[in-house]
């Protein structure tokens, strides 16, 4: 999937953020990196005048501790198993209109961050109530 994320925003000259929490990850898939954390990266779309498009996504986050819990199965943890991802694109979220140099105002960024945060994690709670399971989706 990182190859594939990489090869389609080099074709069309896109930005795209990769979130994950694997460094060695990130750096096999960024030009730039940037931390996560008090609106780091909204600061760095509102300076690009970049729409930010949010990003919810579910998977096998829970497939390790389901497959401990199956005493006949535990065994196999350390085997990669097929998992389902759901990923859901959000409506991009505008920058253009905000007041210049809106980067510069912690109250601004921050307050769109947690707005970003709220709607990624309400789309995370519906993805998950809608899924099966873990490895059938």
């Amino acid at each position: 999937m990182r190859g594939e994320i990489r090869r389609i925003a080099k074709e069309f000259g896109l930005t795209a953020i990769y979130v994950t929490h694997d460094q060695k990850e990130a750096l096999s898939v960024a030009d730039r990196l940037a931390i996560m954390d008090r609106g780091r990266l909204v600061q760095a779309a509102l300076r690009a005048q970049a729409a930010i498009v949010p990003v919810a996504i579910i998977g096998a986050e829970e497939a390790l501790p389901a497959l401990a819990r199956m005493r006949s199965l535990s065994l196999m943890a350390p085997l990669p198993l097929p998992a389902k991802f759901r990923i859901r694109f959000l409506e991009p979220v505008p920058t253009e209109d905000l007041p210049a140099r809106s980067w510069e105002q912690e109250s601004i960024v921050l307050s769109l961050t947690e707005d970003i945060r709220a709607l990624i994690q309400e789309n995370l709670l519906e993805l998950v109530a809608e899924r099966r399971s873990v490895w059938l989706g």
